[in-house]
């Protein structure tokens, strides 16, 4: 009795602390409690709360105003590098992994190299354009193949897959982020060809981290409720 007792008492808590990190988890992995009892989309949480917001914007907003103001490329690449040292410092001194923001930081590392190798200031916006074009592709053929990106990605942290239960919701929430990944190319796209500088800085910002939440939203809503009809099928 007292084993099982202990067992409960660690499964309980094991759930919690499952439920808990689901809550809290950023980026796509927020989707992994989607339809779960009691669980709702926390966006705040799912886009890194305040540091997360500040380590995805701050970038960009400080290389438009920079550059907004002097027209100095090297000037506002340099605040650029300048902040994103400042940003790994604070993480390391608060011994927090660099992970959760690598991949920010290596495409604005990049963006920055691009932008001083072809000394021009659009350049520096070129290495999103060609993610989110790449990635547009690669989920557009994740759907063709029958096996929708999104859900594979959602799929991993679950013990088990969910893509034959849920393909349909998985199709439609990966559609979801293939038109949000549509939307930025088509917005930014002209804007980089006519050199539009500014408009484009201002431009990426919005169709960041807010049109990122849109998406996440959007997909919750979809994956949610598939989930929860899944749970009661099984239930039954």
């Amino acid at each position: 009795m007292a084993r099982h007792s202990q067992s409960s008492e660690q499964g309980s808590t094991q759930d919690a602390t499952n439920s808990a990190s689901q809550q809290n988890a950023s980026g796509l992995r927020a989707l992994a409690g989607a339809g779960e009892d009691g669980e709702k989309l926390d966006l705040w949480a799912a886009l890194g709360g305040v540091r997360g917001l500040v380590e995805a914007v701050a970038p960009f907003l400080v290389f438009i105003v920079a550059y907004m103001v002097s027209k100095q490329l090297l000037l506002a690449l340099g605040l650029v590098g300048v902040l994103l040292a400042v940003i790994i410092v604070a993480r390391l001194i608060q011994r927090q992994t660099l992970m959760g923001a690598f991949s920010g930081m290596l495409v604005t590392l990049v963006s920055v190299a691009f932008a001083a190798l072809q000394n021009s200031a659009r350049d520096f916006y070129s290495p999103g354009i060609f993610i989110n074009a790449g990635m547009a592709v690669l989920l557009l053929l994740s759907v063709l193949v029958r096996k929708p990106g999104i859900g594979w990605i959602l799929d991993q942290f679950f013990p088990e897959p969910l893509m034959d239960r849920l393909r349909s919701a998985y199709t439609k929430a990966t559609w979801v982020f293939i038109g949000g990944f549509t939307l930025r190319l088509a917005v930014e796209i002209p804007l980089y060809m006519t050199h539009n500088v500014d408009a484009l800085g201002i431009a990426r910002i919005i169709t960041g981290v807010p049109l990122f939440a849109v998406l996440l939203a959007a997909s919750w809503m979809i994956i949610a409720p598939a989930r929860k009809k899944l749970a009661e099928t099984d239930k039954d």
